[in-house]
C-alpha cells in the first residue's frame, strides 16, 4: 500500500516538472524573423551639389550683308550647381528602372570682351576708348529623365537620359567715349534641350542612400538680335549654342522601406 502511494507521488510530481518545464521553456525569447530583402522600389526624394561646366559658341552675323559672318567667339563659365531631385524606382529582378525630376539653381556665368573677326582669329581690339562686353549665364536648370540600371544588392548602377531646361541669359554692352554710341541690353531665353548621362548609388540602409552622378546637357540654339546694345552690337545677329557637363553628388530618402522587424 504505501509502495503504491509512494509510485503515484512520484508520478504526479513528474507530470507536474514537465509541465512546469514546458511553460517555462515558452516564455524564452523566440528567434527574429529574417530581415526583409533589400529593394530600390519605392519613391524617394533628396538633394545634390557639384560643379558645372558650361560653353557658349557664338556666331554673329549682319543681315545687311545677306547674314555674313561678322564675328565669332567661345564663352567657358563653370561654377557651382546645387538642389533637389524627386523619384521613383520599380525593380525586376536585378534590374531597375525608374523616373527622375530635378531642379538647380547655378552660378555659371562669364563675361567676353574678345570677340573673332569673321572667319579669321583676330580679336575686336578696344581701342580709343571703345569697350565691349558679352556675358552669358545660367541662373537655373532643371530636366526630367527616364533611369535604368543594374543593381549589386545596395549598388545600382545607371544611365539617364531626358529633357532639360534652363533660363540662359544673355547681355551685350558697349561703352565709347562718345555717349550716344553707348548701350546694352539682356535676354532671359528658357530652352528646353536634352540630357544623358550615368552615375552609382549606395543604400546606406533600407531608407537612405548616397550618389554620384556625370551629365551633359545641350540646350539648342538662341538667336537674339540687340537693338539697344551699342553701336557695337546693334543691328546683328547673335547665334549661341549652349551646352553643360556637371558631376553631382546627392543623398536621397526612400519612402516606404519595410519597418524593422518586433523582437518578443
Amino acid at each position: 500500500m504505501i509502495r503504491r502511494f509512494v509510485l503515484s507521488a512520484m508520478v504526479l510530481f513528474g507530470c507536474v516538472g514537465v509541465a512546469g518545464a514546458t511553460d517555462l521553456g515558452s516564455l524564452k525569447k523566440s528567434p527574429p524573423p529574417p530581415p526583409a530583402a533589400f529593394t530600390w522600389d519605392g519613391f524617394y526624394l533628396g538633394g545634390q551639389i557639384g560643379g558645372g561646366w558650361a560653353t557658349d559658341k557664338l556666331i554673329e552675323t549682319d543681315p545687311d550683308f545677306a547674314n555674313k559672318e561678322t564675328g565669332h567667339g567661345s564663352l567657358g563659365e563653370s561654377g557651382i550647381i546645387g538642389g533637389a531631385h524627386a523619384g521613383y524606382n520599380w525593380q525586376f529582378g536585378r534590374v531597375v528602372t525608374g523616373l527622375e525630376a530635378d531642379f538647380e539653381g547655378t552660378s555659371l556665368r562669364k563675361s567676353l570682351n574678345c570677340e573673332d573677326m569673321g572667319s579669321t582669329s583676330t580679336c575686336y581690339s578696344s581701342t580709343g576708348g571703345h569697350n565691349y562686353s558679352l556675358s552669358t549665364a545660367l541662373p537655373w536648370q532643371g530636366s526630367a529623365r527616364a533611369r535604368l540600371g543594374y543593381a549589386f544588392g545596395n549598388l545600382l548602377v545607371y544611365g539617364t537620359a531626358g529633357a532639360a531646361i534652363a533660363d540662359v541669359s544673355t547681355r551685350y554692352a558697349t561703352s565709347f567715349p562718345t555717349a550716344s554710341l553707348n548701350g546694352s541690353q539682356s535676354f532671359d531665353r528658357t530652352k528646353v534641350g536634352a540630357t544623358i548621362g550615368g552615375g552609382v548609388e549606395y543604400a546606406i540602409d533600407a531608407n537612405w542612400s548616397v550618389r554620384a552622378e556625370y551629365r551633359f546637357s545641350d540646350f539648342g540654339k538662341i538667336t537674339n538680335a540687340p537693338t539697344s546694345a551699342g553701336w557695337f552690337w546693334d543691328g546683328y545677329s547673335e547665334r549661341h549654342s549652349v551646352t553643360e557637363n556637371a558631376v553631382l553628388f546627392g543623398v536621397s530618402y526612400k519612402f516606404g522601406a519595410p519597418a524593422a522587424a518586433a523582437r518578443y
